[in-house]
Order: C-alpha cells, then sequence, then structure tokens
C-alpha cells in the first residue's frame, strides 16, 4: 500500500537573524541560517510518525507563503 504525506515547516532561521526573517528564496546569504531542507524533512517524518528508512519518494521546497518562506515537504512511503 502507498501512502502520500504533504507537509508545511516554517522556515524560521535557526538564530532568529532578523535579516534572514526578511529574506526570499533567491537570496542565498540571508537563507545560510534557515533550518535547512535536511531539518525540514526530518520534522515532517517525525510528524507523521515515519521512519526515514522507510520513504520511497520525497520532495523538499522553500516557498514564500503571505510573506513567510516556509519548506513544503512531500513524500511517499510504501508498506
Amino acid at each position: 500500500m502507498k501512502y502520500y504525506f504533504k507537509n508545511q515547516t516554517i522556515a524560521q532561521p535557526a538564530d532568529n537573524d532578523a535579516a534572514a526573517a526578511q529574506a526570499q528564496p533567491s537570496d542565498n546569504n540571508a537563507l545560510s541560517s534557515f533550518i535547512g531542507e535536511e531539518r525540514a524533512l526530518q520534522i515532517a517524518f517525525e510528524h507523521a510518525v515515519v521512519q526515514t528508512e522507510d520513504v520511497t519518494y520525497s520532495h523538499v521546497k522553500l516557498e514564500n507563503d503571505d510573506g513567510r518562506l516556509i519548506y513544503e515537504e512531500k513524500f511517499f512511503i510504501i508498506l
């Protein structure tokens, strides 16, 4: 059986950097202080109570959602 998950994680700066909080997805310098795609996926897996080794496909995208940056995570597992 195949399961599809979709999650959103706020891409808040790891150290509350004010400049990073105003960053846009194309501003690589400011984004370096955000939690990152790997951590965003880890949070999504924990939220869904899924083990990393059970995931067959994952995709993370940084988006601007009404003025705040979020990571949108999508992943599949097959049981």
